[in-house]
Parts: structure tokens; sequence; C-alpha cells
């Protein structure tokens, strides 16, 4: 077998120029600055809304006073010393008037603080989702039995009698929101150890902020101050359905304790 002298040439295709590469490689350049230029125009301040909520849901969830930490103050303007604003909130102050049936008619200036996530947050939320606003005695991540993550708040709205304590307590539930998925909210219901009796007791001079239990996933407590320096202590846990049950601890500071400290009959059915 012979082989030939003269090795086979392989033909290939010329070389494309440099200029047409370099046409190529900005034409895709550019294609790609259209696209994504057209992505943030369209979606950007959605997705830039969308994280900002997810930022102050994140820092409601983990939202920790210092146990102590007074929230709220009835007599407000009326103290010689301002109470300093807590770390994580601002001051809501308002004039309202509190129809008093032994005293007539009054006005008092009470101390409230609203926590600055919590304002954040909701002030980014559908109009029927938003709270109102009383004053914020809890903010916190709560789990319910079957395992579910929610944030919890309660608000207080001051009446004239500490006799409606509980029942002024308005208490939320939001489920989590998710970056790309909105959940249904849950309606609001609570369950409420109400009590009415006679216009007796006097409001709680102060109310502290809310604390969680770290043995309990569910459970937080609220403690508040009596005028004559009695504490009492309020008892939540988050249950199934997105409930919140709220009720007063026995002890000296609930409501008949306090009402034998005071002398008032009884009128508990």
């Amino acid at each position: 077998m012979t082989l030939p002298n003269d090795p086979v040439s392989l033909d290939y295709a010329p070389r494309p120029s440099l200029g047409r590469r370099r046409w190529v490689r900005r034409a895709l350049l550019l294609l790609t600055t259209v696209v994504v230029t057209a992505s943030l125009y369209r979606y950007g301040p959605a997705m830039w809304q969308r994280a900002t909520v997810m930022y102050w849901q994140r820092q409601c969830m983990n939202f920790s006073p210092p146990a102590g930490t007074v929230v709220f103050d009835r007599r407000g303007a009326k103290l010689a010393t301002a109470i300093p604003i807590p770390v994580g909130y601002f001051e809501k102050s308002r004039l309202r008037s509190l129809i008093r049936l032994r005293q007539g008619q009054t006005k008092e200036k009470e101390t409230e603080f609203f926590p600055n996530c919590l304002d954040e947050f909701t002030s980014r939320m559908p109009p029927r989702e938003r709270i109102n606003e009383g004053c914020v005695l809890y903010c916190h991540e709560r789990v319910d039995p079957a395992g579910n993550r929610r944030l919890v708040t309660v608000q207080y709205e001051s009446t004239f009698t500490g006799d409606t304590l509980l029942s002024d307590l308005d208490s939320r539930v939001f489920v989590p929101r998710e970056m790309f998925r909105d959940p249904e909210q849950p309606l609001l219901y609570n369950i409420r150890g109400c009590y009415f009796g006679p216009v007796s007791l006097p409001t709680p001079v102060q109310i502290y902020a809310g604390q969680t239990d770290p043995l309990d996933l569910s459970h937080f407590t609220i403690q508040y101050r009596w005028p004559d320096g009695v504490v009492g202590t309020i008892d939540g846990s988050l249950q199934s359905m997105d409930i919140v049950r709220l009720s007063i601890r026995p002890g000296p500071g609930d409501l008949e304790s306090t009402r034998k400290r005071y002398l008032i009959p009884s009128t508990n059915p």
C-alpha cells in the first residue's frame, strides 16, 4: 500500500472579521439592556414595594421590647417628668373626651406608644387590613397548635372604667405574606372574658409591653398596674382558626380582687 506524497489540505470557513464580532456583541448587550430596563420599569416598583413589606413584616414578627416597658400611661401630661419614648416606638398622644358618670365630663391626655415597625408594615396594607389607632400592647410572632406561624397584635382602646379592661382589647392576627403570594387574611375574632358591671373601677394607670413566652410558642402575657400600685396580668394565646384568647390571670390584680380593695360590692353574675 502506497501513501500519497502530498498531505491532504482541509478547507475551513473564513474567520469572521473583527468588526463583525464586535457588532454582534454590542447588539446582544443592547438587547439585554433593553429587556432588563423594560422589566425593571414594569415590575421594579412592585418588587421594591413587596420587598419593603416583607422587611417590615419580619421586624414586627421579631419585635421584642424589654419587660417593664411602659406603652400606656393614663396620667399623660399630668406627670412632672415625661415618660421617655421606648426604643422602637413613637408617641401617639391625643386628647380624648372621657365621660365619667361620677365626675362629669373631663378631658385627659393619655400617653400611648406605637411600634415603628408595625406602623410601617400596616401603612402598606390595604385599608381593610389596617389596624386602628389604639395603643399597641403586643406585637410578635406566635404559633398555633397546628404549627402555623402568625403575626399577633393586641391594642388597647382606653375607656372610662377598668371593668371593661378585657373588652377594650382588640387583637389582630396576620397570616405572613410571601414574596410572590398574598394569603387571605383571617376575619377579626377574639375570645375575651368580658365583664359588664357598673362604672366602678378606675382604669389601669399603666400598661406594659407584652412579653413572649419562650416555653410556649402560642402564649404571651401583658401586665398592667392599678392606681394603688397592684400589678395584674393578662394571658393571651393563639388558638386554632386564628383565634386569640385573652383572659385575666387570677391574683391580686384581677377585677374581683381589685374591687374588694376598693370596697366596691361585686355584681358579677
